[in-house]
């Protein structure tokens, strides 16, 4: 059994001092941070996916000969149009 303090107790077993208790927001401190390394955690695998994604998109391109710019953008069916016909 592995402790994080000792408690001070008498001959008997009875508890003399109250135990030390871990500084307030502790828990939360260190739910942050296992969330926090968990986020970069993924991050690095979303970086390496977006760039073999990227890398079979210039693939698929090349053999395809297309070329689209980088800042291509297909229009959407469910988005609004910002034009609406106005001749009625």
């Amino acid at each position: 059994m592995r402790t994080s303090h000792l408690r001070l107790v008498a001959v008997d077993g009875t508890q003399v001092a109250p135990a030390p208790r871990r500084p307030r927001g502790w828990n939360v401190r260190r739910e942050r941070e296992i969330r926090l390394v968990i986020i970069k955690e993924h991050l690095g695998h979303v970086t390496h996916s977006l760039k073999r994604l990227k890398t079979l998109t210039e693939e698929l391109e090349t053999s395809l000969g297309l070329s689209l710019p980088d800042d291509f953008v297909w229009p959407r069916p469910d988005s609004l149009n910002p034009n609406p016909d106005r001749s009625a």
